[in-house]
């Protein structure tokens, strides 16, 4: 079933502003409909009412890169790297700008991102690790499993 704001021209935007699942659908339906600079107010709405979820600031850089605007779309992700220094997205979309508009920079965030792939890798590593010392019991049945195979 269709949810009740699946069509933008509904109230549903008016009578709850502030619904991120209302929200987050029309800037949606704005993206698929190629409609990028409308889907961005709905995203920055997203980003003041979550403005630690990452998710919806990505959400306004990749609209801007999406419509052209790359030097709007690198500023928001420089500010998103700004206040989510380890966000593996955000670099990744930062080395791909400054590669495409031929910045010096590019360097700079491509170190950076092997640095926080890295550190990510280690930390899993360390939690499989923890993992393994403090529950060995609740692995032994995956490894009779894997034998079976």
């Amino acid at each position: 079933m269709t949810p009740h704001y699946a069509n933008p021209d509904t109230e549903s935007f008016r009578y709850y502003p502030s619904n991120i699942d209302v929200i987050e659908w029309l800037g949606a339906y704005y993206i698929e409909t190629q409609f990028c600079e409308k889907a961005i107010q709905f995203f920055e709405r997203a980003t003041l009412i979550q403005p630690t979820q990452v998710k919806w600031q990505l959400m306004v850089a990749s609209c801007y890169r999406r419509s052209g605007n790359y030097q709007k779309a690198l500023e928001t992700y420089k500010d998103i790297h700004r206040k989510f220094p380890e966000n593996v997205e955000c670099l990744r979309f930062l080395v791909r700008l400054c590669t495409d508009m031929g910045l010096n920079e590019v360097q700079e965030y491509a170190t950076k991102l092997k640095k926080v792939e890295k550190m990510k890798e280690i930390r899993e590593q360390v939690n499989h690790f923890a993992f393994k010392k403090l529950f060995p019991s609740l692995l032994k049945p995956f490894c009779v499993i894997k034998h079976l195979f």
